[in-house]
């Protein structure tokens, strides 16, 4: 029998699969159960189409006769088979191949390509004899259909090939309830059969004004609103955005629409089936509220720039700022850095009030929370946290510092290093990034503002065998004490009622009050005892050393801070006692600068005369000897103090300096010969 045109093409395409499978790389796995009856097919086919049927026939028996084979390669392995016998005219054979076909598949048909007349007639009355067909009308139509258990796929037209007998028809699909009905096939005929699912879910669609909504079902987030995009068209930005949501079981159902910056809208509504109308039910559109809080900022530095999440909001002082209710980050910078920075929660329909005090940048190295101890910097000081701790590397000098990622403005950092277990407790090691110090700090550290003002009072005091304890032996004209009548050699008894028993106690007991504060003096003087009200004036105030190095960095932290956002005036006093701490810390060209920024008027005190002579020794610290004598000479001629107004005069300490640079000593010096 000679084999029809469609074997050859059947033939190389074979071919071509068995090359590229036998020039796999050697190094791949094996082949599983399913790529050896593949392989047997192959080559049955293989066979075949080179005729030679014994041996196809011999690798088909041997692929039908394995266990477990697969239900698809025993259909694929029969019909071969049933080729092999047709192409060999052994129709009776592939007859019996047919059966056991039909019984598997009902709806299979012989190719024609491969299939003579002959066997074809054959076939068809095997057909006739083994199976009916069932015309099916589905509803809803893309149910999924099972006959026996096993899934089918209707014809266009509806109808189904069964096999003949008692069979269980079923249908399924999402949003309906499954149905199932036996029916008796008769071969060679056809049944007709209805199946309708009965609904239990229906798909709604959300509509909503704006755009990008969030929806929630029943407290679920289900996706977001988006305005629907029609082909060829530019733009749908006029089209109501929606969101379909499929077969939502059927029942009372609560639909949340949530935007940031609306008000939330609910919809509680019964979900029932439509039978008339199949279609999703639509909800809206539904237009959402605009929702708005006001953040109120109060105080700060005039003309500072706000950001609220990272974009410009206005300088200060700005009016309410109008905000999406939700969390926010605001945050104030001025001279270049971040004066003041938090986190707060605006409230809808209400205003929410914050205090914009400058403060200090503080960064967290190796820890997300900062240590109990030290919760005072956390709520004192702009926070950083969640940085990295490098790993391998000792935090306990400051070249090691350089490996950490520190934010640029960071004024002050504490890493916390894991005690490494058992009863190792953490380490804190505080770096200061303005005066490059490392220490480890105790929890007892005074994390406060400094105070940069004293109040000066005008007087200088003294114990003396002739004058008595607590003698006033120097007045400044028109000074607070001189206007509060105080004069020379007048003793101090008492302060604020309080008895004072030497000069020292007094001077600390003047100390302790502030500028504008108006305190009870009570005096003794020749012609008797008699009480003042004396109010302290406001003047600058330099900090003696600091205790420790973790003190000199906070209040190196603190100064930088208000140098960068007070007024002139006072940022001057941060600047002065800034540039000591530099000075202290070896950082003499850092601290040269920090005076330069320095702007004190010239007045007996704290003043021009200091700041000059502060230049000259910054100067004569790194080598400008020229320059330093000019500055030394200036707080030689002038009334300035030391530390604060009723300090040691700063003139005699200047023409010490001026000798050591080689400059003979002037007469005539307004200066008094008193040393500081």
């Amino acid at each position: 029998m000679m084999l029809r045109p469609g074997w050859a093409g059947g033939a190389i395409l074979v071919c071509a699969l068995i090359g590229a499978r036998r020039l796999a790389p050697a190094q791949e796995p094996g082949p599983g159960p399913a790529e050896r009856s593949r392989a047997a097919l192959e080559l049955a086919q293989e066979d075949l189409s080179a005729l030679r049927f014994e041996k196809a026939l011999a690798g088909i028996q041997a692929l039908l006769a394995a266990p477990a084979l697969p239900e698809e390669d025993r259909v694929s392995a029969l019909v071969l088979r049933s080729q092999v016998h047709v192409a060999r005219g052994s129709l009776d054979a592939a007859v019996n191949d047919y059966r056991e076909i039909l019984a598997i598949r009902p709806g299979f048909v012989p190719a024609q390509g491969v299939t003579s007349t002959k066997a074809m007639a054959r076939f068809e009355k095997v057909q006739k004899s083994m199976v009916g067909s069932v015309r099916l009308a589905l509803s809803p139509p893309d149910a999924r259909v099972s006959v026996d258990g096993r899934e089918v796929r209707p014809g266009q037209d509806g109808v189904i090939a069964v096999l003949a007998g008692a069979r269980v028809i079923a249908a399924s699909r999402r949003g309906f309830d499954p149905a199932e009905t036996q029916l008796e096939v008769v071969a060679g005929r056809e049944t007709e059969l209805r199946i309708e699912l009965d609904p239990n879910a229906r798909s709604i669609v959300v509509r909503t004004e704006p755009d990008e909504v969030g929806v929630r079902l029943d407290g679920v987030d289900v996706g977001s609103t988006v305005r629907p995009r029609a082909e060829g068209e530019q733009s749908s930005l006029r089209a109501t955005a929606e969101l379909v949501i499929d077969d939502v079981p059927l029942g009372e159902h609560v639909i949340t629409l949530v935007k940031r910056c609306y008000r939330q809208e609910q919809i509680r509504d019964i979900l029932a089936a439509d039978l008339m109308d199949p279609s999703p039910k639509a909800y809206g559109p539904v237009v959402l509220s605009p929702l708005r809080g006001r953040l109120v900022l109060r105080g700060g530095p005039a003309g500072a720039q706000i950001l609220v999440d990272g974009s410009p909001a206005g300088r200060l002082p700005v009016e309410p700022l109008s905000l999406c209710p939700g969390p926010v980050s605001v945050q104030v910078r001025s001279g270049g850095r971040t004066a003041w920075r938090e986190e707060a929660e605006v409230a809808a329909d209400a205003e929410t009030v914050l205090d914009v005090t400058p403060r200090p940048n503080a960064a967290l190295v190796g820890a997300s929370d900062w240590p109990p101890a030290w919760t005072d910097l956390a709520a004192s000081f702009n926070r950083t946290t969640g940085l990295a701790l490098p790993s391998g590397v000792d935090l306990g000098t400051p070249s090691a510092w350089e490996t950490v990622n520190l934010p640029p403005d960071t004024d002050l950092a504490l890493a916390v290093v894991p005690g490494g277990g058992g009863q190792a407790l953490d380490q804190w090691i505080l770096y200061s990034p303005i005066l490059g110090i490392v220490d480890r700090p105790g929890a007892d550290l005074d994390l406060r503002r400094p105070v940069w003002r004293a109040a000066a009072f005008g007087l200088r005091l003294a114990d003396s065998r002739v004058g008595g304890t607590c003698s006033v032996v120097e007045i400044t004209p028109d000074g607070p004490a001189a206007r509060a009548g105080i004069h020379v050699l007048d003793r101090i008894l008492a302060i604020g009622g309080r008895q004072v028993t030497s000069a020292r106690q007094a001077v600390e007991a003047l100390a302790a009050h502030s500028p504008g504060e108006a305190l009870r003096i009570e005096l003794a003087s020749p012609s008797g005892t008699r009480t003042v009200n004396c109010t302290g004036s406001d003047s600058p105030l330099l900090l003696g050393a600091p205790r420790s190095p973790s003190a000199a960095a906070v209040r190196a932290a603190w100064a930088a801070a208000d140098a960068a956002v007070l007024a002139e005036e006072r940022a001057s006093d941060a600047w002065a006692n800034l540039a000591l701490l530099l000075s202290r810390s070896g950082r003499n060209a850092q601290a040269l600068e920090a005076w330069k920024r320095v702007t004190w008027a010239e007045r007996a005190g704290i003043g021009a005369g200091t700041r000059a002579y502060h230049l000259g020794r910054e100067m004569a610290a790194i080598g400008e000897d020229a320059s330093a004598r000019r500055e030394f000479r200036v707080a030689a001629d002038s009334r300035a103090t030391a530390f604060r107004d009723d300090g040691p005069e700063i003139a005699p300490a200047a023409e010490d300096h001026l000798a050591d640079l080689g400059e003979a000593p002037r007469s005539g010096n307004a200066a008094s010969p008193r040393s500081p």
